[in-house]
């Protein structure tokens, strides 16, 4: 029927659609370094969803924002600096240029970024190989990693100088002080803040909707797998309670059993 082979062709796409989430991410994990610097990117449960160039500066935004690179998955999301794009906007570029040439970085990123899945560069062959996690040139230096459900996102109604509209990013940073002589090691955990700045305010509005959907998604996973341990406990508990009813059962069943036996002996 019509409605089994819309089924079916949605499976499909999913399937493909994990393929090449999975490809994409080992592209990314090459970029950043592979093993010796992002070991633990490569996840089955982790998906790839988008990639955009971004000016981004950390509370209290005192400092000029820099060019980043910024990924975002379902459950991540990493920041870094490209090297292909550390040329961009040199101290000494006045405002007016410095504009141009932010809307010229970001018009050549999005076509084939924020709008879709990252591929290899034209003329670039990927480093990786199917199956195999290879070692590559590291392109883009990872600076930050935000767990998503960390992560509150805001829209900033007002620009920056160069008319970029922004996006506040609150996360939750956790951090591990190792032992000393004095002090044994700890984790400290504080609030973090850095914005985000994209040349228009379609731009804007489709990275923070995606944000904001990956976040939904992940707090729906969160609560079905919370609900599936509470329904798991409940069926754990009834089936101990099952077990136990029917070992007392038996036991008092077979306590009145010897009880009458032996007053039947006795009666003789």
């Amino acid at each position: 029927t019509a409605k089994t082979v819309e089924m079916m062709a949605s499976q499909v796409n999913d399937i493909v659609g994990r393929e090449e989430s999975q490809e994409t991410l080992i592209d990314i994990f090459n970029e950043l370094g592979g093993e010796t610097v992002v070991p633990w990117l490569i996840s089955p449960s982790r998906k790839f969803i988008s990639r955009v160039n971004v000016l981004m500066h950390e509370a209290p935004y005192t400092s000029e924002a820099k060019l980043h690179v910024m990924f975002i998955c379902n459950d991540l999301v990493l920041l870094g600096k490209s090297k292909e794009l550390s040329g961009f906007g040199g101290t000494g570029t006045g405002k007016k240029n410095r504009a141009s040439s932010l809307k010229r970085v970001f018009t050549s990123s999005l076509k084939g970024s924020v709008r879709g899945s990252v591929r290899s560069s034209a003329g670039r062959k990927s480093t990786h190989k199917s199956g195999t996690r290879t070692l590559g040139k590291i392109t883009v230096k990872l600076v930050k990693t935000m767990e998503l459900k960390s992560i509150t996102p805001r829209l900033l109604s007002e620009k920056d100088a160069q008319d970029c509209s922004g996006i506040e990013l609150k996360y939750v940073e956790r951090t591990f002080e190792p032992a000393t002589k004095s002090a044994s090691g700890k984790q400290v955990t504080k609030i973090g803040k850095l914005r985000i700045w994209l040349p228009t305010e379609p731009e804007q509005a489709d990275v923070y909707t995606k944000i904001e959907e990956a976040l939904e998604a992940l707090r729906e996973r969160e609560n079905s797998q919370k609900k599936a341990e509470v329904e798991h406990g409940g069926r754990q508990r009834a089936r101990r309670n099952w077990k136990s009813g029917r070992h007392g059962s038996g036991v008092a069943s077979g306590t009145g059993s010897l009880r009458a036996a032996g007053h039947r002996t006795a009666r003789r």
